[in-house]
């Protein structure tokens, strides 16, 4: 470990390098700080909405149609708390930066671009054509 602020596995400090390691797990912490907040005021919204009943049949179309778009962006958010929270966990076991497709590393252009990827470029791509192969039959 790399100490009480940051808990970084030292393979992946290893693969990465300190500097890259402390870098991208600042991108995470950040990223959850800013992604908790988003439920919370879609959830308020969806809250403000539901008091607001009646209206002709437009208005309550409006209506559903803001808490389907709300509900949607509530589910977002949580899939990616979920990835971040598991990038985050992956950092301190040491799996942080290999790809699930390929076990290769994944580089650090992509992590930091993507924080919370578990795919390299060509694991995605990989991927797609098994996806794509799968849809095509």
């Amino acid at each position: 470990m790399l100490g009480i602020n940051y808990p970084i596995h030292q393979n992946v400090i290893k693969r990465l390098s300190k500097k890259r390691s402390i870098e991208l797990y600042k991108k995470l912490i950040d990223k959850r700080m800013e992604m908790q907040n988003h439920p919370q005021q879609s959830k308020l919204a969806l809250s403000h909405l539901g008091n607001e009943r009646g209206g002709d049949e437009a208005d309550q179309v409006t209506r559903l149609q803001q808490e389907t778009q709300y509900t949607g962006r509530i589910q977002r958010d949580l899939q990616m708390l979920k990835k971040i929270t598991k990038a985050l966990e992956r950092m301190e076991k040491g799996t942080y930066g290999i790809c699930d497709q390929t076990g290769e590393v994944i580089s650090f252009t992509r992590l930091s671009a993507i924080p919370w990827t578990t795919l390299s470029l060509e694991g995605a791509e990989e991927l797609e054509e098994m996806i794509a192969l799968k849809k095509a039959r």
